[in-house]
């Protein structure tokens, strides 16, 4: 395929842009998360994967965010190429958020390691393969779409992991994980929960 005069600039641009766009609405988002510790701790106490509450969560904390001027709209559930909830069996996003013009697509991913109740669930698990409950079904459902869209994947992580044991988990499973990249690191956020933000590094040169 012979790529037009430019193309990998524009590709490059568009790639910043959204990572742009992510930063920004980060810190709003950690923040009204980082206001919910009671849940956290009573989730982790007993070892509870929750993930409709964060999706509840998410539609709260986007429509503030839609209110205040810092998105242009979202939607949940969002199939692609069709308009509201599309077919039976459809593949579905978690979210779809529109900013500055750019779409992100956005998968959410509840995380729990406290193994308070003896479970096997630490970060180690998240990660491997053929795991319903892991990252990397995640991982693998929006990479392969053919889409020109940001995507993302919000995981809670809790207890916040130790950023060692974040990076052991990282540099262990890199193969798995390539060519996603964690924009966060565990030393920003409290002890009890830990916001990891990913995006799939598709075209970025």
């Amino acid at each position: 395929m012979v790529i037009p005069t430019g193309e990998p600039e524009r590709r490059l641009a568009s790639f910043r842009a959204a990572e742009s766009v992510m930063e920004s609405l980060l810190p709003n988002i950690s923040d009204w998360f980082k206001d919910k510790e009671i849940w956290f701790r009573t989730f982790a106490k007993h070892d509870s994967r929750v993930e409709g509450w964060f999706k509840g969560e998410m539609l709260v904390c986007l429509e503030h965010l839609k209110d205040q001027g810092c998105i242009e709209g979202f939607d949940r559930e969002f199939t692609i190429g069709k308009k509201g909830w599309g077919e039976k069996g459809q593949l579905k996003i978690d979210l779809r958020v529109r900013n500055n013009g750019q779409n992100h697509l956005c998968e959410l991913k509840a995380m729990c390691i406290s193994r308070a109740s003896g479970t096997s669930r630490d970060l180690n698990f998240y990660f491997r393969p053929n795991q319903d409950v892991g990252l990397v079904k995640d991982f693998k459902k929006l990479a392969s779409l053919q889409t020109q869209d940001a995507l993302w994947i919000l995981s809670f992580v809790y207890p916040s992991p130790s950023t060692e044991d974040w990076n052991r988990a990282l540099g262990k499973w890199q193969e798995v994980i390539t060519p996603w990249a964690c924009m966060t690191d565990p030393s920003s956020y409290p002890n009890w929960c830990f916001l990891g933000c990913w995006q799939l590094h598709k075209n970025p040169s």
